[in-house]
């Protein structure tokens, strides 16, 4: 997927809304609903990968080997909630 900065993806937006109003061809408006869907989709993702950078900042090792979040229950790291964003969670 080509990575879209957030004023690309603002400058995107805008055609779409451009060829929404215009007076394109029938193919042109069609492409208006998926290219928006993509667009959103691209801020979603954008949304969560700082979500996820958020919650690993939290979730950091103690100078003993704990999760510093976790660290009350002694849970070694990387702790269950690093292990389930890596996939590791076995």
């Amino acid at each position: 997927m080509i990575d879209l900065t957030p004023e690309r993806r603002a400058e995107l937006r805008h055609y779409a809304e451009v060829v929404r109003s215009a007076d394109y061809e029938t193919t042109m408006l069609a492409h208006y609903g998926e290219m928006l869907a993509l667009l959103d989709a691209a801020d979603e993702r954008d949304k969560l990968a700082t979500t996820i950078k958020r919650v690993r900042a939290l979730h950091e090792r103690d100078g003993e080997g704990f999760c510093v979040v976790c660290d009350f229950y002694m849970t070694p790291h990387p702790c269950p909630t690093l292990r389930a964003l890596d996939g590791t969670d076995a």
